[in-house]
């Protein structure tokens, strides 16, 4: 139920931005990007990849928001595996990966075709470096490379300082991810808007849970090695207001291919 619910909401909406910019051959919804329907497969690829990369780029940082995990898993379980929310995190990135290379690849071709074309008076180099979509996204190519990276299971085990500082990256890529194309057009939340109107939205649909994961500020986390079975009882002085310190048991399970810290 989930694949299903999951992939073909993801397809939907791929498929909703590419008849979105193809249909401006016939009705004006996207006026200042008409011009370049005459590129077809690869700027209708580029548009439906990018919707769905906007609402990934929402949902990715939801199931690390644990007080919104506890509201929601009582109601939502089956629809929502909020006992799984690392995987499901995993998940979603992985589907931006793949969108991601679509949404690039496609863009590539479209350089290349403008260029040839001269559908605008731009050559390829140009749209890449000098403007907001081409540096915007080469940015966040950059730090999702290094996100990435070090999230793989043998860097996270050896190096968890890498992994952990190199996913703050998270808050510049949702600032790129935002004023990806900010000149041109934005499709976040959804919406294909060509004048920003979808600002107050992209801000509440995209930096608003970035905000909730960062609402207790950074916290001093030592690294501590555990075997299988074994317990770990975590002291968190200063949790309440009698200023007195809590035991938590946190059980290591067997299954999970990574360590606790």
């Amino acid at each position: 139920m989930f694949n299903l619910i999951f992939y073909g909401l993801h397809f939907f909406l791929f498929g909703y931005g590419w008849h979105s910019q193809a249909s401006s051959f016939i009705v004006a919804t996207n006026t200042k990007l008409a011009a370049l329907n005459g590129l077809k497969f690869s700027v209708w690829t580029s548009r439906g990849a990018g919707l769905v990369l906007a609402f990934d780029g929402g949902l990715i940082l939801i199931p690390m928001l644990r007080n919104i995990i506890k509201v929601v898993r009582p109601k939502l379980t089956w629809l929502f595996p909020a006992d799984e929310n690392i995987w499901f995190h995993r998940q979603v990135a992985y589907s931006m990966a793949f969108w991601a290379m679509v949404h690039t690849t496609a863009h590539y071709v479209n350089f290349i075709n403008v260029e040839r074309t001269q559908v605008r008076k731009q050559i390829a180099l140009q749209i890449h470096y000098t403007q907001p979509g081409g540096i915007t996204g080469h940015f966040m190519l950059l730090i999702m490379l290094l996100m990435y990276t070090t999230a793989s299971q043998k860097i996270r085990t050896q190096c968890f300082e890498a992994f952990w500082y190199t996913h703050h990256l998270a808050f510049f890529f949702m600032l790129g991810l935002y004023t990806h194309a900010a000149l041109k057009w934005r499709h976040i939340s959804g919406l294909f808007t060509s004048d920003g109107q979808a600002g107050i939205q992209a801000v509440v649909y995209q930096l608003l849970p970035l905000l909730l994961l960062l609402e207790h500020g950074p916290t001093q986390v030592t690294m501590t090695l555990c075997q299988c079975s074994r317990m770990l009882i975590v002291l968190v002085p200063g949790l309440d207001s009698t200023d007195k310190a809590r035991a938590f048991q946190i059980r290591i399970n067997c299954l999970e291919p990574f360590g606790v810290y």
